[in-house]
């Protein structure tokens, strides 16, 4: 493996002593844990070329991430297999799956973690821009639009999805005026980490997105699914406990909107998926 890796012409590959390849995620980025000669622990990501220009942009981003933020942070970008694939090398940090570690702390413990991951994702939401974008009233219409055009063309179905789609209705005016901001893009409680001295860090920012902030909250479900108090925190922590009047009508649009789209991208991963995303509405509604 780490021949392999030498002969990408990846930055540094000289000084890798192990490589150990990591399987968790849905993303198609070959990922490794690696360890140098002189004991550093690494991250490396190795994504089609195609994903440079994206791949540059998340490395400009969180290179200007707040270092007070538990995350890895990006090293070195580049190109390799003569220019076939592009990579990051980010700083690796030895912590556990939050959706497990959170079962081990009290309810206050966990309430307290995600006010801090609630802050934290203030901070990601407060890196500056870099580029212009089309207004996002413009772009998440469309993507509405999208979706329910998919859900549509679905061969299942939510259960109560009228309700999901009634709140779509009632909310979609709400998105005019909204700001848009570097986000994170898939932020829930399975992409947090927790170290052995129960700091919340945060992992897997290859979605990143930009747009309204709020809608960092429309897979809130699956932090709720894991800990209710984690969940409570993160809102209070995001707003230092004055969440916005709006808020929760635009939450419930953004979620509505992703449990919508949720069930076309489900059926492509089979049974298990499906009966997943279902059983998750059905918790929305109820």
């Amino acid at each position: 493996m780490i021949d392999k890796l030498k002969n990408y012409g990846i930055q540094g590959a000289e000084q890798f002593k192990t490589v150990t390849p990591v399987k968790k995620g849905w993303s198609a980025d070959e990922k490794y844990k690696v360890v140098t000669n002189s004991g550093q622990k690494l991250l490396l990501r190795i994504s089609s070329i195609k994903e440079k220009e994206r791949k540059h942009k998340e490395f400009q981003y969180l290179s200007a991430m707040d270092r007070t933020i538990r995350a890895s942070s990006p090293l070195a970008f580049g190109t390799c297999l003569n220019e076939e694939r592009t990579y990051i090398i980010y700083t690796w940090v030895d912590v556990e799956d939050a959706e497990i570690a959170l079962k081990n702390y009290s309810k206050e413990k966990q309430y307290k973690m995600g006010y801090k991951a609630g802050q934290s994702l203030r901070k990601i939401n407060s890196i500056p821009m870099l580029d212009e974008y089309e207004s996002w009233d413009k772009r998440y219409n469309r993507k509405i639009d999208s979706k329910l055009k998919m859900y549509e063309s679905c061969e299942v179905a939510l259960e109560d999805a009228h309700k999901f789609l009634e709140v779509i209705e009632r909310y979609r005016p709400l998105i005019k005026n909204r700001p848009t901001v570097f986000m994170h893009g898939d932020f829930h409680v399975g992409n947090l980490v927790i170290d052995n001295e129960g700091t919340v860090g945060i992992i897997d920012f290859n979605r990143f997105d930009f747009g309204d902030p709020w809608d960092e909250f429309n897979r809130m479900i699956f932090t709720v699914d894991v800990s209710n108090y984690f969940a409570s925190g993160m809102i209070n922590g995001y707003f230092n406990d004055q969440v916005d009047k709006h808020f929760f009508e635009l939450m419930a649009l953004y979620t509505a909107v992703n449990q919508i789209g949720s069930l076309p991208w489900a059926v492509k991963f089979g049974k298990k998926e499906v009966a997943t995303m279902q059983r998750l509405s059905k918790q929305i509604i109820e």
